[in-house]
């Protein structure tokens, strides 16, 4: 390989591809090349030799740049690519949870539910609660329960929080659904970051 990587990159670009000591943060808008610069870099680090490919974990947020960075990286190094992962963090992280189900007692086929999966539950644990669809619409139910995971909030912690009508209730619901997910051996997508963030903090 002739680092053929580097000829369509900028310099600040080519910066973040040759350093490869230490972290690196790298801010850029939509469409600005964040995942040619990752693609290089992974090129980079590999044709250095300053890692094989099995120790090298890339992840994106969908499944289009996953496939296209492999797709990249397999032709800058000739298909030479065995052992190197790419996939997307949703997809890295339940393959975490299933290696490690038994630490989180959860069995390692779990289910994982979809978009439409989660409205029904929330659906359907806002009527056990006998609490109105009007003041709790599932979409904003299912937003807020969304929000919290993603701050790392689990609904014991939310219900810790609560405060007035709206918020207790929603602690109930966001309870309710959390139970009914654990008796399925269920993840929702929310779940599987949350889950792996977890995991990984409290087992060393």
């Amino acid at each position: 390989m002739k680092q053929e990587y580097l000829n369509s990159l900028n310099p600040v670009q080519k910066e973040a591809v040759m350093t490869t000591e230490g972290p690196l943060l790298i801010i850029a808008g939509a469409g600005s090349g964040k995942t040619r610069v990752l693609t290089a870099r992974v090129a980079h680090i590999l044709d250095c030799r300053l890692a094989a490919p099995y120790n090298i974990l890339a992840v994106t947020f969908t499944n289009k740049a996953a496939r296209e960075m492999k797709e990249r990286i397999s032709d800058l190094l000739e298909g030479n690519i065995f052992g190197l992962s790419i996939s997307t963090f949703h997809s890295f992280c339940a393959l975490l949870l299933r290696r490690e189900a038994s630490a989180i007692r959860y069995p390692s086929n779990f289910v994982i539910y979809d978009e439409e999966d989660s409205k029904a539950l929330i659906k359907n644990c806002i009527e056990q609660l006998g609490l109105s669809r009007n003041q709790f619409p599932f979409q904003s139910v299912r937003r807020k329960i969304s929000n919290a995971k993603n701050k790392m909030e689990d609904a014991a912690m939310f219900a810790g929080k609560a405060s007035g009508y709206f918020e207790t209730r929603m602690a109930e619901i966001y309870q309710r659904y959390e139970r009914r997910l654990r008796e399925c051996y269920a993840f929702d997508f929310d779940d599987l970051i949350f889950q792996a963030v977890r995991l990984l903090k409290d087992h060393d």
